[in-house]
């Protein structure tokens, strides 16, 4: 009995340890399924570094409401070709 105990316990740590990423961050992969007014955002940083994100806005925007930053991940990735566009972020006032 207590050796079940112990199966299903290792099991479901193996588990969790496995897919602790899907688990915290279900919406990572290759392909997210994100809502259809998020907009992707890639900004260049000075030193070629690339910073990636999504931008969901507010259904009801407040004034003054706080601004949330989420950084799911740090994978190493190369940076894409130089294009001649940039991407501008401005808070809302």
């Amino acid at each position: 009995m207590i050796l079940t105990i112990i199966f299903v316990y290792a099991a479901v740590v193996a588990l969790a340890f496995v897919f602790q990423t899907k688990l915290i961050f279900p919406g990572t992969g290759p392909d997210p399924v994100l809502p259809h007014m998020a907009q992707q955002l890639t900004i260049e940083a000075p030193g070629g570094a690339v910073l990636k994100g999504v931008l969901i806005p507010a259904s009801h925007p407040a004034p003054n409401a706080p601004l949330i930053l989420s950084f799911p991940a740090t994978r190493p990735t190369p940076p894409p070709p130089r294009s001649t566009s940039t991407t501008s972020i401005r808070r809302p006032t």
